[in-house]
């Protein structure tokens, strides 16, 4: 009998262990996300992307929602239930992380820009079309994220104590998150950059 308890005190621990590692890797990537984020906006504004700058505003915002509920749920729920939420976003986040449109797609597109005159109606033309195809990609993965929000929501209510306070409590400290990166993307007064020839630093792989 002894043994059984010492084995199951043992397991609950090891539980734990794994869920306060998990909660510190989830503080970590959130951190480096919007870090990159906020470099990737930074370009944009500086390139005169103001849509994609939109755009990547809007993923941060999404990404941050996903991250605080899955805080919460490392807090507070089980590890299977824990797993639950992970599997959904597993293929998502590889695909997320496994970006050939950006990694691959876009310089290619950058190379061929290189080959008009710079500041013709050509080159601007081609230079607009960039944009928009990037701003259609991350809207995209957006809205994939966006389309998983029912299920993620329905074990986060079933593990949260108040439903009500802790989507409240989400929506103000992302809110707040975002309101900091507008302020800094307001602040920021660094001149149009001329358009990059044959690659792009914007990268949203997070």
């Amino acid at each position: 009998m002894a043994e059984i308890e010492s084995a199951a005190k043992l397991k609950l621990a090891g539980a734990e262990n794994d869920r306060i590692v998990l909660w510190k890797e989830t503080q970590m990537e959130l951190a480096e996300f919007n870090a990159k984020m906020e470099s990737a906006m930074i370009e944009a504004r500086a390139r005169g992307f103001y849509a994609m700058q939109q755009a990547l505003m809007g993923m941060l915002k999404e990404v941050n929602v996903v991250a605080e509920e899955r805080l919460v749920l490392i807090e507070n729920a089980s590890i299977a239930q824990i797993k639950q939420v992970e599997n959904l976003y597993a293929d998502l986040e590889s695909d997320i992380k496994n970006d050939h449109f950006m990694a691959e797609k876009v310089p290619q597109l950058y190379h061929i820009l290189g080959q008009f005159p710079e500041g013709s109606a050509v080159f601007n033309s081609y230079l607009k079309g960039i944009e928009l195809e990037m701003v259609a990609q991350i809207q995209f993965k957006t809205q994939q994220m966006q389309q998983l929000e029912t299920r993620r929501k329905s074990v986060l209510d079933s593990v949260a104590a108040s439903k009500h306070l802790i989507h409240q409590h989400i929506n103000e400290v992302v809110s707040l998150r975002v309101q900091q990166m507008e302020h800094v993307m307001l602040e920021y007064k660094q001149p149009i950059m001329p358009a990059l020839r044959g690659s792009s630093a914007i990268n949203t792989s997070c």
